[in-house]
Order: structure tokens, then sequence, then C-alpha cells
């Protein structure tokens, strides 16, 4: 930092520090600056009371801030974070800054790698207590700097710890957004050499690629059938004879969000929370879709009249909320910060969600990705996924995750048990690699699929992305039948495969394996 940025603890209001916030410097450098004087106040107001030096800090911060915006003659500046232990301020990082560090061991949640550091006291099952007192920490020396793999405490009644970083003093320390259920974090701005020592202690570091909804096409505005055929398509009286409608269980949704004011809605308790790109909550005074997309796939699986499972409970995490060349899009940060906001039933339900429907996709098969949502399986959660929407273009362009053997991958038929000729199809992705199988694993109404939109309508829409939610709400009306199959991933799955009917002839040069198991039929529930 120059010499003449530094600052020193004298009057906040002093007329050196009012000729320096004059400088039209830039707000990088303002917040760079105000790093290192929020180091310096707290070393010189902290050292016999350690907490009367934060709140000074802060304070003095807070006054700093308001009049660089003043005398600059800013609404306002990019946003200057604190690291809740370290009180270290810095301007939020973009998508492209932001890595994704997989832990060594994708049984660490489990306590397998007892390489811990303190960890405030978590809610979750019994399966997660083990881990209270335990969080990764990578620490290695390389020229002297010393790099730290943190987590932040949570915010209380969030549910979801802070990003940060605190370089002073020398040492590089990285403070991260701690993912417990997938074994990972999420680290801004990481340099190429804390990467590599990040790697050289077994850590698959990824960057924040961008991933998209499993494209479908503009719906066409319908009036919705008194019974839609997609619900027929899958014997659903056979369930509603036996009150099966999904009644106590949770169905999260990851998606675009969801318009919880559509008649599809009425009644039910939704729990929402949106993402930014670099995995941290984005406040939101109340629920939104961002598209169509989410509000169409939520009820699907659980709306009133269009839904699989009606009386099922919804938890939705809003992971695609901006927009790229006309596609609605997210990062995974936003992906897998999502996924762990479910995994913890969105903040309130003691053991999260039962079954998560995943209608989304990307090019994204490496080791890592595959490794957090292994390990999710792993800690009892069931994954729904459509397949993609490719199929045009022949075999081997199915998406992640749906093409990962740890989730259950859907793909879509229509009114005639016909595969769709966009539904894709292809070998999975395993590792250690296992004999080739092929995904999808099973196949579910996709075409010209009734349901709602945001403003109270309905529309026809096409995709492997309408399919998931029809398996997801069946697998809730599973686990209503069969509460043994809560956070039992394997049974459920066996059994939900199990409920299928043979798909009819196909057209000429159709490939077998691109049916999976068969189609969805609950007349044997």
């Amino acid at each position: 930092m120059p010499k003449s940025l530094r600052g020193g603890g004298g009057s906040v209001l002093g007329g050196a520090m009012i000729q320096l916030l004059r400088w039209k410097m830039e707000p990088e450098v303002f917040a760079s600056a105000l790093d290192a004087w929020r180091a310096r106040w707290r070393r010189q107001e902290g050292a016999a009371r350690p907490g009367l030096g934060r709140r000074r800090a802060t304070e003095l911060a807070r006054r700093r801030i308001k009049w660089f915006r003043s005398v600059n003659h800013l609404e306002s500046i990019p946003r200057s974070h604190v690291a809740l232990e370290s009180g270290a301020g810095w301007l939020e990082p973009d998508q492209e800054d932001v890595r994704i560090v997989v832990l060594p061991d994708p049984a660490d949640a489990a306590g397998a790698l007892e390489v811990g550091t303190e960890l405030a006291g978590r809610r979750g099952p019994s399966a997660r207590k083990r881990i209270r007192r335990l969080i990764h920490q990578v620490e290695l020396e390389r020229d002297g700097r010393r790099i730290e793999l943190l987590a932040s405490r949570r915010r209380r009644r969030r549910g979801v710890p802070a990003l940060g970083e605190d370089r002073s003093d020398g040492v590089g320390r990285m403070r991260a957004l701690y993912l417990e259920s997938l074994g990972a974090a999420i680290i801004p701005r990481l340099e190429e050499d804390e990467v590599s020592l990040l790697e050289d202690a077994g850590a698959i570091v990824l960057e924040n690629k961008t991933v998209a909804l499993v494209d479908t096409p503009k719906g066409e505005e319908v009036t919705p059938d008194e019974m839609p055929w997609h619900l027929k398509s899958v014997s659903i009286e056979a369930a509603r004879e036996k009150g099966l409608t999904g009644k106590g269980v949770t169905i999260g949704i990851l998606d675009s969000g969801i318009d919880p004011s559509h008649p599809e809605f009425k009644g039910k308790t939704i729990q929402f929370q949106a993402f930014k790109v670099t995995g941290e909550v984005r406040p939101l005074k109340r629920p939104k879709d961002y598209s169509t997309h989410g509000t169409h796939v939520a009820a699907i699986a659980a709306g009133r009249t269009v839904g699989i499972a009606p009386d099922a409970n919804l938890v939705v995490a809003a992971v695609l909320n901006r927009r790229d060349d006309g596609r609605v899009v997210g990062s995974l940060a936003q992906i897998l910060a999502g996924l762990n906001w479910l995994a913890r039933g969105g903040g309130e339900l003691a053991s999260g969600v039962d079954v998560v429907n995943v209608s989304l996709g990307g090019p994204l098969a490496d080791l890592g990705y595959y490794q957090t949502i292994s390990g999710y399986r792993l800690r009892g959660s069931t994954l729904v996924a459509a397949i993609g929407n490719d199929g045009t273009k022949g075999m081997g362009h199915h998406q992640v995750p749906g093409k990962f053997d740890c989730v259950i991958a859907v793909g879509a038929v229509d009114a005639a048990s016909q595969v769709a000729g966009f539904s894709d199809w292809g070998e999975c992705f395993s590792h250690p690699v296992t004999t080739s199988t092929f995904k999808p694993d099973i196949m579910a109404p996709g075409v010209a699929v009734i349901s709602a939109v945001p403003g109270g309508k309905y529309e026809a829409k096409d995709g492997t992305s309408m399919a998931c939610p029809v398996v997801a709400g069946a697998a809730a009306l599973l686990i209503q039948s069969n509460p043994s199959l809560r956070g039992n991933p394997d049974e459920l799955s066996r059994q939900l495969l199990g409920l299928t009917k043979p798909l009819p002839a196909q057209a000429s040069g159709y490939d077998a394996r691109r049916g999976g198991s068969g189609q969805l039929d609950l007349a044997s529930i």
C-alpha cells in the first residue's frame, strides 16, 4: 500500500483525514486503506480490552466510509464486509475470484479426518453432530508464509457464515464459507501459490464456473385441465387412493426461485433463500422467481392441483438468479451453497429436506464436483436431477449432476410414452470408475407439461426439467408411505426405480439405453 494511504489512528475528522478523503481514489484503494486502518485501530484500542478494540474499529470504519462517500459524491461504494473474527474488510469478490475448495477426504463430515479447529455449535441430525468441533484446517509453510483454511462462525439465525480474508501481519489467512454437508469450502481470491499449497495438501480446487437451467423453450400459456396428462400418465390415482399426498415430507427445490403467491401454493408454508454468485446469502424481503422455471418446477413437485405431492413442504433455494445472453444462470458456488442450506433444512428444519430436485446442469464433470455430490448422498440426502435437453445432438451430451452415479437422473417422455427427442443419455460418471452404466435412471412426463408460472398463470413447457420434479414428487410419496426411507437414499432409489413400466416400441434407431429402467408408474406404490 502507498505510504500516503497508511493512515493513522487519530481523529477520524482530523484535517489530514479530510484531505485524504478528498482524493479521488478508486473505491478499491480506499477499501485497501481501510483494512490497514482497522487493523491499527484494533491494536491500539484493544491492547487491554480486545472487545473494545473491535467495537471502536467498526465505529471508526463506518465514519470513514460515510466521509468517503460524502466528499466523493457517491451514493454507494462496493460493499465492504467485516470478517466476523478478524474485523478485516474487503470488497465483495467477483464470480471469477471465488474458488471452491473440496476438502481432502469426502468422509470429513463423519469425523474421519481429524485435523480440526473449533467449530461453533451446529444444528443437525446425529450423523453430523460428530463434526461440531471439527473443521478442516490446511496449515502449511512455504517461504515463511502460512495459509490457513478456516471457517467463520455462523451468523445467528442465518445458518451461513461470512466469506472473508485477512492478510494483516504478513500472514495469508483465508476465511471460508464452510459447506459442512458437502465437505467443501468457498474461498475468495486465492493466489496461484495458495492454490498450489492447498492442492499439495490433498484438496481439490475448483473454479467458480457458470451453471445454467436445463434449457427449456418458452412455454405456451394454457388453462390447466382438471387432471393434467402428466398426473394420469404416472397413475396418480393409485397413490391418492392410499392417501399419499406427500404430507409430512419436505422437497427441496434448487432453481431460479418461486412465486409463493400463485394459487398452486395457497396455504403452503414455503421456506426461501436466494444466493449470490459468491455463495453468500442474498437478503430479500420476500421470495421471488428470477425466471418462470422455478415456479413451474416447484408446482409439478408439490402444487395443489398439478403437483405429484400436493401436501409436501417446499424449501426453495434461488441459485440461478441472473441473465447471461438470454439464459438464466448461476455459479457453482451458488449451487453448492444452496445444497448445503437445503441439507440443513433451510435453517429451520432439524433434519434437512428429504429429497432435492435439481433441474439444472452444466459440463462440470470433474472429480471435485463429483466428490461434493457423492458426499452429500453419503450424508443421507437424495438428489433427483434432470439429465439434460441436448439429445438431438446424439449420445453423450448429458449434464452434471445428472450424469453422476450418486443422483437419480430423469429423462423425458411425451403423452404417448415416446422418449422425447431432446432427452439426453450417455455414460454415467463415477469414482472410482466401475463397470460402464448409462444414464438416465428413469423416465417421466416432460413434454407439454402444464404447471404454474409467476403471476397466477399456467404454461405448458417441454424439458427434462419438467420430468425431474415428477420423480422428486414420487419420492416424497414413497417416503410418506414408508418413513424409514427418510435419510436412506440407496433404498429410496431402489424402490423408486422399481415403480416403473416398460416403454412401448420406440422410433426406428432408438437406443435402448436411452430409457433407463422405464417410465415412472405409481400403480403399485
